[in-house]
């Protein structure tokens, strides 16, 4: 596992069946998502894997660490309703549209759009692509 983070960090994990590394999945993500900002994969700690942004200020490995807590508090409420496991949160701020979703039991893809536009296409990207990021991570 500790492998798989350290390539993925440096941009050079492409060994499962798509051959893209995770920086070229993001990328790829940034190029088709009008007004994103952002883009991670982290581990449901918090733990940035991999990460593209477009503003260099973004801090997305804190808004990884709190917004992985509130995806663990609403993964809870969703058992506790009998609703199952929770696949995607969004949250809008002043400032950003945050689509949180889930990769695998260990790993989620934020990605932080700009309120005025791509919310939608955000959410869509984000559910395209969790497949072949999951194939990426269980190499």
């Amino acid at each position: 596992m500790a492998d798989l983070i350290l390539a993925s960090v440096a941009g050079t994990h492409s060994n499962g069946a798509s051959g893209m590394s995770f920086q070229e999945h993001l990328q790829l993500m940034a190029s088709q998502v009008d007004a994103l900002i952002g883009v991670a994969i982290s581990d449901m700690d918090g733990i940035i894997v991999d990460e593209y942004k477009t503003d260099p200020s973004l801090d997305m490995a804190m808004l990884a660490a709190e917004y992985g807590r509130l995806w663990s508090v609403a993964d809870q409420a969703g058992n506790a309703c009998e609703l199952g496991a929770t696949e995607e949160c969004c949250v809008s701020n002043e400032k950003f549209n945050l689509v949180i979703r889930k990769i695998s039991a260990d790993y989620f893809l934020l990605m932080t759009i700009s309120p005025e536009r791509g919310f939608g296409k955000g959410r869509f990207y984000a559910k395209m692509s969790v497949a072949s990021l999951l194939e990426e991570i269980e190499v």
